[in-house]
C-alpha cells in the first residue's frame, strides 16, 4: 500500500480510477519524455 501511493507511475489515475498512471501512459504517451520534475508540498 505504501509503495502503491508513494510512487507516481503505481498511483490511481485521477480521471479514471480503474486504471493506474503506468497502465494510462502505455496507452497515450508513445513519443513522450519527461523533461523536468517538480515537487510540491502542501501544507507546510
Amino acid at each position: 500500500k505504501f509503495y502503491k501511493d508513494s510512487t507516481l507511475l503505481n498511483q490511481e489515475f485521477v480521471k479514471d480510477g480503474s486504471m493506474d498512471v503506468r497502465k494510462f501512459l502505455d496507452n497515450t504517451a508513445k513519443g513522450l519524455t519527461v523533461t523536468a520534475f517538480k515537487r510540491v508540498q502542501l501544507g507546510a
